[in-house]
């Protein structure tokens, strides 16, 4: 496998969308520095706002024709400190060793995601 450039199409499609300099996009509903014990409750604790629709939910809907999306989801295990459940990794590595299309693989919470775009090389 190996990185590649996303979707224009997908530039336009998440919140405070940027790249890192590996390559990989990072997007936020938030414009400013979240405490580190956020609850990821219904409303923000910085705005006092309703949150909006889940992030993660959101990357799992999004429309880029012939590419998998895959998304998995992360938690919350004390402040500052995130993690996946094994559960679900295992679920993404077995639909990228199933399919030949690109791939967007995104890790996220309810605000944050780091996503990765990739492709399968032909061994």
């Amino acid at each position: 496998m190996r990185r590649s450039s996303p979707p224009e199409a997908l530039l336009q499609l998440l919140p405070h969308l940027s790249r890192g300099p590996s390559g990989d996009l990072y997007a936020s509903y938030a414009d400013f520095l979240c405490p580190e014990d956020c609850l990821e409750d219904a409303t923000c604790a910085v705005t006092g706002e309703r949150r909006p629709e889940s992030l993660y939910r959101r990357i799992a809907r999004l429309d880029l024709p012939g590419v998998n999306i895959l998304v998995v989801r992360s938690y919350q295990l004390a402040a500052g400190v995130g993690g996946i459940r094994s559960v679900d990794l295992k679920r993404a590595i077995d639909a990228i060793r199933d399919h030949k299309r690109p791939f967007l693989l995104a890790t996220s919470c309810r605000c944050h995601a780091v996503l990765t775009y990739f492709v399968k090389s032909i061994c």
